[in-house]
């Protein structure tokens, strides 16, 4: 039977890390991890953490509607995740293994929460034409209404290894392009959910746009967790008539 629900998606995977070594791949969505449900990158970060890497786990990915079952090592997986999005899936479907299966357009390119694929170029320029700004108005705009405050959350976790040498550059007065690229990725991962809830409110930009970090490793050893997020305002906007 086919179902409906929200899963986060796996939005960069290292490919020398084990999920990756274990099947997973960019654009997957993360069912389960250790038998538990994983509903927010904040679910996925503390599940990891609670596991020794000395232990296998199994982690369920949803890729193409089907459930695949991943072996992989405690600890974190060396990929990232963002906000929950809602897909369809094949709730009885369960496959052994990743032979064979690409992913769809829709889920490898993280459009939005819901659009298919089918949508017309209408809905998809409308999607596009959304503005994005840190400024509190954009010029030229007036506020014709506030629909509310959208936000959105993605943890990330930075290889041990590459935390060492990106350490030892910060030390010497150079800079981590390792971190510096994770914190890109974040940012416009962060970006695209809050674009994608303005869709869904009908909003035509998203205003005063801030970001904050945060640090989740909570004394692990087995790496870094970085949490970004980002908040601002859904409005509609409409063109300033000249006087």
């Amino acid at each position: 039977m086919q179902k409906k629900d929200f899963f986060c998606r796996v939005i960069s995977i290292y490919e020398d890390g084990p999920g990756f070594a274990s099947g997973i791949r960019y654009g997957d969505f993360i069912f389960s991890y250790n038998s538990k449900r994983v509903e927010t990158p904040q679910d996925f970060a503390a599940l990891t953490e609670s596991v020794s890497p000395d232990e296998m786990v199994d982690v369920y990915v949803i890729r193409a509607g089907v459930k695949f079952l991943a072996k992989c090592p405690g600890g974190w997986l060396d990929f990232s995740i963002g906000q929950p999005k809602e897909i369809q899936y094949f709730e009885e479907a369960v496959a052994d293994d990743f032979q064979g299966v690409d992913l769809p357009v829709d889920m490898a390119d993280g459009f939005l929460t819901g659009l298919s694929a089918h949508k017309n170029l209408l809905e998809q320029q409308r999607f596009d034409s959304i503005q994005l700004a840190t400024l509190p108005m954009i010029d030229g705009y007036r506020i014709e209404k506030v629909l509310g405050v959208v936000g959105a959350e993605c943890v990330y976790g930075m290889n041990f290894i590459k935390d060492i040498f990106a350490n030892v550059r910060d030390f010497v007065g150079g800079r981590s392009k390792f971190n510096q690229d994770a914190l890109r990725e974040a940012r416009v991962a962060n970006l695209d959910s809050l674009k994608t809830q303005a869709y869904q409110m009908n909003a035509n930009a998203v205003i005063g746009i801030s970001f904050s970090f945060g640090d989740l490793s909570s004394g692990n050893q087995h790496g870094q967790m970085l949490m970004v997020c980002a908040t601002g305002t859904a409005v509609v906007l409409a063109p300033v008539s000249p006087e």
